[in-house]
């Protein structure tokens, strides 16, 4: 709107060599045209109204007024009136302007030659700058109305996925605590198995806390919500490795999570997914494994695709059950769309007892 202003006062400036100010009329109008063109990016539609007026009065009222004419801030201030005034507003002042121009030239300058190519250009110039402004404020609003979308989206998904990853870290430790309860109706456990179940519940509330109750408050009150960086999810990546090993070996399931790599160099986004995704395969273990030997291994490989270090993730158990009871439907579906931005890819097998999945993205 600057430029718009300074674009006003040049256009008027040279002028002057060519339309000098003769009278005090002329030079009343001259400085009330500047005064309002360069306020106008300060009170852009007070001012704009006012070159308005300027026009209609210069145009109507009888009397020689000399100088530079007032085109080029009018021109400005019709499309600004566009862009920042009510529609019905900005159209009554365009139709004011066109009209005493209009009237003005029939009246005055009629039998000159090049009065008709004037009326016509002068007019359609102002409605084209009307038009203009209120093209520029239906495409604004429209950016508006995306970008609000947009970030209605990322909070969805981002709901989504806390979601998700909570459902995951409960439901493995209600899954333990509910394996240990079968332990015990076998008449196989003793008081160390009920303390098992304790702490799992325990901790399953700690996630429930964590991972629901917390992130709710804060999408409420969006602002005391932290910026996450690539070490906070590097940090909380390696809490939630020892996590799971932990859980795992409460519940008599032998081996561990290999990590190799440079995980500082992974992006925070792809990080988080792979804490999602550990969670989700340890919980499918626990639910539909035998206690027994088991390994993962995360690989964060030297290969960059998109300006980002590739993640590998293979990860083996023991299981009775057959390849279609592995819950490869539901769960697989819910892996590919977490790796679907990556263009990942997930592959699972079950063979001679052992369960296989892998995923790189």
């Amino acid at each position: 709107m600057t430029l718009g202003s300074l674009f006003g006062v040049v256009y008027y400036v040279l002028q002057l060599p060519m339309s000098p100010i003769t009278d005090v009329q002329s030079g009343v109008a001259g400085v009330y045209y500047l005064a309002a063109v360069l306020l106008l990016p300060l009170y852009p539609v007070a001012c704009s109204t006012a070159l308005c007026a300027l026009s209609v009065a210069t145009s109507l009222i009888p009397l020689v007024f000399g100088g530079p004419q007032a085109y080029a801030g009018v021109w400005f201030a019709l499309g600004v009136l566009g862009f920042m005034g009510t529609p019905l507003y900005a159209v009554a002042c365009m139709l004011a302007t066109v009209l005493s121009i209009s009237t003005d030239i029939v009246l005055h300058f009629w039998d000159k030659p090049g009065a008709l190519p004037s009326l016509i250009g002068i007019d359609s110039t102002y409605l084209i700058a009307l038009v203009l402004g209120f093209g520029v404020r239906k495409w604004g609003e429209r950016q508006s109305r995306l970008a609000s979308q947009q970030a209605a989206y990322e909070r969805q998904q981002e709901q989504l996925r806390l979601l998700h990853s909570a459902h995951d870290s409960i439901a493995g430790k209600l899954a333990g605590a509910m394996m240990v309860c079968r332990l015990h109706g076998d008449g196989s456990s003793d008081a160390r198995d009920w303390s098992t179940v304790e702490l799992l519940l325990q901790q399953a509330l700690h996630e429930l806390r964590e991972n629901i109750i917390n992130p709710a408050k804060l999408s409420v009150a969006p602002s005391q919500r932290q910026v996450t960086t690539a070490g906070d999810v590097a940090l909380r990546f390696h809490n939630t490795v020892g996590e799971i090993e932990a859980t795992m070996r409460l519940l008599h399931f032998r081996g561990g999570i290999a990590v190799s790599g440079p995980v500082n160099a992974v992006s925070a986004d792809k990080l988080a997914v792979c804490v999602d995704l550990l969670r989700e395969i340890h919980t499918n273990i626990i639910r539909h494994g035998i206690p027994g030997p088991y390994a993962t291994t995360v690989t964060f490989g030297d290969d960059v695709t998109d300006d980002d270090v590739t993640v590998h993730i293979v990860s083996t158990n023991l299981t009775e059950e057959r390849p279609d009871e592995t819950g490869a439907d539901s769960g697989m579906a819910l892996m590919r769309q977490s790796i679907a931005p990556y263009h990942g890819t997930v592959s699972h097998a079950v063979e001679d007892g052992e369960w296989t999945i892998a995923i790189t993205y």
